[in-house]
């Protein structure tokens, strides 16, 4: 419990800060809302499908089973998880909207 604890809170804010430190101040509100409802709907699916994965046992070797079966799907997922953060490359940072450039500056035209 205690190395989950300590995974999540150092992960949380990093993920936040991510999410939201590119947004223009105008947008900041609803992505950061966005954010917040995407994570509270991620571990309502994860909790439904857990929920799903352990059914109703009612004798001790099928409690093992579908705690072992839960387990496994976990695992599987957070090394998923993994390798897709493992893909996740920084974008080059592209031009500004109109509305966001230093006054007095035209946009560049289209080609």
């Amino acid at each position: 419990m205690l190395l989950t604890g300590l995974g999540v809170g150092l992960t949380l804010p990093t993920a936040f800060a991510a999410g939201a430190g590119t947004l223009p101040p105008h947008r900041f509100a609803t992505g950061t809302a966005v954010l917040s409802m995407a994570r509270r709907l991620g571990l309502a699916v994860g909790v439904a499908i857990l929920v799903a994965l352990l059914g109703a046992p009612t004798t001790p070797a099928a409690i093992l089973d579908a705690f072992q079966r839960a387990w496994y799907v976990t695992a599987a997922v957070a090394i998923l998880a993994g390798l897709v953060g493992l893909g996740i490359r920084p974008t080059a940072p592209g031009p500004k909207p109109v509305d966001q450039q230093e006054p007095g500056l035209e946009p560049a035209p289209n080609p």
